[in-house]
């Protein structure tokens, strides 16, 4: 299997975006990463590129990480997804482990973002 894997990361936040790339970079660097600013621009990116791990922040204009999951799904059902958010309230875990998918909480840390990579190791 190799070690190579392809990235998606959905946030509205080009900060949170940047700090990703920054984290994922150093600890994969052979690790492919795209980025999308929400979740219209994430499924039509699905079209051409089939993504290992997903992550998605829930709060974002036009289409929450919530909704747009399902036509991540569709569009690459072998993905594990992540949800990265700082909406860490209950009922947000609940709908996380509903959709059966990952949550970690932010800031955008190093330790955040181990979480978010074990989902592929």
């Amino acid at each position: 299997m190799s070690n190579k894997k392809i990235y998606l990361f959905i946030d509205d936040s080009r900060v949170s975006r940047m700090k990703i790339r920054q984290v994922v970079q150093q600890n994969h660097p052979e690790w492919e990463l795209h980025e999308a600013a929400g979740g219209k621009e994430a499924h039509a990116l699905t079209l051409t590129i089939k993504p290992d791990l997903i992550s998605i922040d829930i709060n974002m204009p036009e289409m929450s990480g919530l909704e747009a999951i399902a036509g991540l799904r569709q569009n690459c059902p072998s993905a594990q997804i992540v949800l990265l958010s700082g909406n860490i309230q209950d009922d947000m875990r609940a709908q996380a482990a509903q959709l059966a998918v990952g949550f970690v909480e932010k800031p955008i840390t190093a330790a955040a973002m181990a979480q978010v990579m074990a989902y592929m190791e």
